[in-house]
């Protein structure tokens, strides 16, 4: 692990509360640490992990390197896709004063190496929002930026259905990015889309990401 990812991710250190009767400790084995990295919280949080609506399972952490909850949602597919679950990434804020030290890329790595390792995930989903509108809104707390940073990531998904659509019909977000221009177009016209992160091994999702740990020098794992 480099330096920013122990000081800020030692999951030893993450109290868990698991409220289903222990149904999802049981999935790792009693392993506690492993449901704090499949959460991705930081250092000295507490993860409750709780059922959502009768239809899967909640994990809300706060603590003091979160802002406000960080929420992820474990849900089933609604048909016969194998695996059967999926991981939806609510939100996660960091304090402003951590920010910008890319805290929140290693969080969702940890969580989506923790993920692939149970073997009981598809993918992982977000909603990105933004647009070129957020980028330069009129007050900072409007800042939007997630349409354009989880691509970077190895999430991808099909384009909004605007005026992109008529220059690239039919296209993937990464399919648009990787076309002569594309990158401006996608930040000048893009906009607030559903995402997944293929947990898939050697997805190009993880061809992705690893290209971007590796340029950034991000190492989570031991």
């Amino acid at each position: 692990m480099d330096a920013l990812t122990k000081q800020y991710f030692d999951a030893t250190t993450v109290t868990v509360k698991d409220l289903t009767d222990k149904t999802v400790t049981h999935w790792f084995d009693g392993d506690l640490h492993r449901i704090a990295r499949l959460s991705g919280a930081p250092t000295q949080s507490t993860v409750t992990v709780s059922y959502w609506k009768g239809i899967g399972f909640e994990l809300v952490a706060t603590g003091p390197f979160i802002r406000g909850e960080m929420v992820r949602r474990i849900l089933q597919h609604g048909h016969t896709t194998q695996p059967s679950l999926f991981i939806q990434n609510v939100v996660f804020e960091l304090p402003v004063e951590l920010q910008r030290q890319k805290i929140g890329v290693r969080s969702l790595a940890i969580e989506l190496y923790e993920a692939q390792r149970t073997g009981q995930f598809a993918h992982v989903a977000v909603s990105a929002a933004g647009n070129a509108s957020t980028l330069n809104p009129d007050h900072p707390r409007d800042y939007l930026n997630g349409y354009l940073v989880w691509p970077l990531l190895g999430f991808d998904g099909p384009i909004p259905l605007h005026k992109l659509q008529v220059l690239y019909p039919h296209q993937r977000v990464s399919q648009v990015l990787a076309k002569p221009g594309g990158a401006l177009a996608w930040a000048r016209h893009g906009d607030y889309c559903q995402l997944q992160f293929d947990l898939a091994e050697a997805s190009s999702s993880w061809i992705v990401l690893n290209r971007y740990l590796q340029d950034n020098r991000i190492e989570v794992t031991p």
